[in-house]
């Protein structure tokens, strides 16, 4: 059996997950094990996390369900992700040092050419990607693009 870890310290995660049934405007999806939306201080446009709703510490403390989910999540996400941003890659990135509960962030890296940063280098430039404006109105689109509505005003 799988260990799972519980924290007893206030978790920024479930705080946000607690707020499923308001979503806001960064809010990507919204189901009944997984979330996924802009994390405060990542509002790059198109960087999105997605985590557990309940409470687990890494990928051992999903439950066979969560984990059989968990593909389907990451799929639906990158791909709405890369419609809306054109990226040429999405990166998964899961460290789980900063916040002690399951997620993983979609980061997408735009088509550029071969000296353009990639990989860690491109992670690098969160600060200076950061427009929490054009974050909103791509995680608007991504939504549109998962729910089935794209709106044709956001772009």
């Amino acid at each position: 059996m799988a260990a799972v870890t519980i924290s007893n310290d206030p978790c920024l995660l479930c705080e946000l997950a607690a707020h499923r049934d308001d979503p806001g405007d960064t809010w990507v999806l919204s189901e009944d094990r997984w979330f996924a939306g802009v994390l405060p201080g990542y509002e790059a446009p198109g960087w999105v996390v997605c985590g557990m709703r309940r409470h687990g510490e890494g990928p051992d403390s999903m439950n066979p369900v969560e984990a059989a989910e968990f593909g389907v999540v990451v799929q639906r996400v990158s791909a709405a992700i890369r419609e809306a941003t054109g990226a040429e890659r999405i990166y998964l990135i899961a460290f789980g040092e900063h916040f002690p509960h399951l997620h993983f962030m979609l980061v997408p890296r735009p088509p550029g050419g071969p000296d353009d940063p990639r990989g860690v280098a491109h992670l690098a430039r969160r600060e200076e990607l950061r427009d929490p404006v054009r974050a909103t109105e791509t995680a608007n689109l991504i939504r549109s693009i998962l729910n089935g509505s794209r709106n044709p005003e956001i772009s």
